[in-house]
């Protein structure tokens, strides 16, 4: 009988791990056999390979003259050879003259359908007898066998089935979540079917509405468009005799709209992903256009690409440069490209901070995912300077319509940058100041008037009166009413003082002495305050502001702090910074004071003349500015704090070089 070739290998076992089932079987064989090896050997093409050995070293030796290929050819219920150096037979085959082996027993594995796959076996280097007990426990071990053999294939069957089912679950899901796809499953046996909401949008459906099974085997759509026709379509490929196993594609236009519907069905599953390909088609239609447009031209044009004062480049789709014009290599520091060996990335020259963001933005390009994408990048030119470059980034198609280079067109635009940010700076200030001239107005109307209303009559009062006594009382009144006109005044000042600060420029300000500078004026001026100042500030961090204004912000958030002492602490104070983004920078003080009543407070904490009143000092001006200053800087503030645990005010500023 000849070895049945293609069973073992639909058993999918072959060359595979040990496993523990099968050593199991052969490490009690050994035991209750008093043997000194036993294996479960495989047989295929030309080799008997081990699926488990015990007492064996080998993991395979060649078929020809092995004693299970003369058991398999012969078609042997079982063999037993108590002394192979008696038996005439095997006195030249491999096992003996070889390995020296002299005893053997064996059983051959067999398949349902009565293919042997192999044997199992225990043999010894000595001669020796087996009893009734001992043979038919090894025709039970190589049954187990079999049955481990076949449990194997069902569970690779399963695992394949399992994960086609899965790649196809998740092909169909990914391609209803994406926005221009969508699709449906539908398992024609179980009658279960999946429908996206994301058809519903692509075809203009009701937002609520989802497909049954029942309305898909009968016909009867309940869709009030040009879709039924559509699903009409798909309905009829999934009943046609003819579409078992097979694939079904086709186009669904409508006025404004091209999908493609792509069908298969697979035994008694179907599969349908819709992919809108109208504006692929359109761009499609626009680069053979403008290839053919390029052909025909590029003699005309080549002078002007090499003479343009824009940055031209081609790349190939893993971002190495194929082709860059005179420009590019003199502004960038480039040799002229000589071989496709000379060539080097399209990210050479791109600052550190915005690598990441430009290849996130290359590779949508080409990896066809995007058509066209811009970026502002940073980059070091010849001189070793930064410059601020403006690129496009565009895929370009073969003539098989196959995404093949990336055509990279590039515009120094620093000074541009340069100018934008600083219109940007002034609109803010302008804005700003323009809120602040209101508010001074707001202030001077009704605060000024106020106090000067409240100081004439009192100075009527007093002339009616004769009392010396009332009137000693009602002049200390006109006094205090004179002190508080002053304070406005004063917060007035400081208030308008802003405007020549914010004149002077930014400049590079070392966060940490500053703030160091400003603890030590606090000390100076409030001798009598007790806090402990952590500068958690990093000694190289450098922020590009203007100093007043940060002294000015940090000295009344501190200020703050010294209001808001607990009576059982001693204040502790503590500032760190992080950059947050490229442009942003956050700084952080934390102190462990009384807090402040957010919910009574909350809404008054930032406007002016609004002290809070579980403090004893303080004109309300102080929280104002550090506001107002931190918005003309273009940055913002924010508080949290909790009655009775402290306050945590977070400051952030735009940080970067003009």
């Amino acid at each position: 009988m000849s070895v049945q070739l293609s069973g073992i290998e639909s058993y999918h076992i072959l060359d595979t791990e040990p496993s523990e089932q099968f050593d199991k079987l052969t490490q009690l064989a050994v035991k209750i056999c008093n043997a000194d090896a036993a294996f479960v050997s495989l047989v295929d093409k030309d080799r008997q390979w081990f699926k488990s050995k015990i007492g064996f070293n080998y993991s395979e030796v060649p078929l020809s003259k092995t004693i299970c290929q003369y058991m398999i050819k012969e078609n042997l219920s079982h063999l037993y050879i108590p002394d192979l150096s008696l038996d005439e037979t095997f006195k030249e085959y491999l096992a003996f003259v070889e390995f020296g082996v002299r005893f053997y027993a064996g059983f051959p594995l067999k398949s349902a359908d009565n293919s042997i796959l192999g044997s199992f076996c225990v043999i010894g280097y000595e001669p020796q007898l087996l009893d009734e007990v001992q043979l038919e426990f090894l025709k039970t071990m190589a049954d187990q066998t079999m049955i481990l053999i076949e449990s194997h294939k069902l569970n690779h069957e399963l695992s394949l089935q399992a994960a086609q089912l899965e790649k196809r679950r998740i092909v169909t899901n990914t391609a209803a979540v994406i926005g221009k796809l969508g699709g449906l499953y539908m398992d024609l046996s179980g009658k279960e079917i999946f429908w996206t909401p994301s058809n519903n949008v692509l075809f203009n459906l009701r937002v609520d509405y989802a497909m049954t099974f029942e309305e898909f085997e009968s016909g009867t759509f309940t869709i009030d468009n040009s879709a039924v026709s559509l699903f009409e379509k798909i309905r009829d490929f999934s009943i046609s005799l003819t579409a078992l196993d097979s694939k079904y594609s086709f186009d669904y236009e409508t006025e404004d709209r091209r999908i493609e519907v792509h069908c298969e069905l697979i035994g008694r599953e179907l599969y349908v992903v819709f992919q809108d390909v109208t504006v692929e088609n359109r761009l499609r239609e626009q680069l053979q256009m403008s290839e053919i447009e390029a052909v025909r031209t590029a003699n005309n044009y080549k002078s002007l690409v090499n003479n343009s004062t824009f940055y031209i480049c081609k790349t190939e789709l893993d971002g190495r440069l194929s082709f860059y014009n005179d420009f590019y290599a003199t502004e960038l520091g480039m040799s002229p490209l000589q071989t496709s060996e000379d060539a080097i990335d399209f990210f050479h020259s791109v600052k550190p901070g915005y690598l990441d963001y430009v290849k996130e933005a290359f590779f949508k390009v080409a990896s066809g995912r995007e058509p066209k994408c811009r970026v502002l990048v940073k980059e070091t030119n010849h001189n070793q300077e930064e410059v601020a470059n403006l690129w496009d980034f565009i895929g370009l198609k073969n003539s098989e319509n196959e995404l093949s280079e990336v055509l990279c067109l590039g515009y120094d635009v620093t000074e541009l940058e340069d100018n934008r940010v600083q219109v940007q700076l002034l609109a803010d200030y302008t804005a700003f100041q323009n809120k602040k001239l209101l508010e001074y107005n707001s202030i001077v109307s009704h605060d000024i008037r106020s106090h000067v209303a409240n100081a004439v009559g009192l100075i009527s009062l007093m002339d009616l009166i004769n009392d010396k006594d009332e009137q000693q009382n009602y002049f200390r009144l006109l006094k205090r009413e004179i002190k508080k006109t002053d304070r406005t005044i004063i917060a007035l000042d400081k208030l308008t003082s802003l405007t020549s600060v914010f004149e002077s420029g930014k400049e590079p300000v070392s966060l940490y002495h500053l703030i160091e500078q400003v603890f030590e004026l606090l000390r100076k001026t409030k001798p009598h305050a007790r806090f402990t100042a952590v500068n958690n500030i990093p000694l190289d961090l450098i922020i590009f502001s203007i100093r007043e204004y940060l002294e000015n912000v940090f000295l009344n958030v501190f200020a703050n702090s010294l209001k808001l002492v607990s009576p059982e602490r001693e204040l502790q104070i503590e500032i760190a910074a992080v950059q947050i983004t490229n442009s942003i920078l956050q700084i952080k003080i934390e102190d462990n004071g009384i807090g402040i009543d957010m919910q009574q407070y909350g809404d008054e904490i930032f406007k002016i003349q609004r002290p809070l009143k579980d403090t004893q000092y303080g004109n309300g001006i102080g929280l104002y500015l550090v506001k107002k200053q931190i918005e003309a800087l273009g940055g913002r503030v924010d508080i949290q704090s909790e009655d009775g645990k402290g306050t945590t005010i977070a400051l952030e500023f735009l940080n970067y070089e003009d």
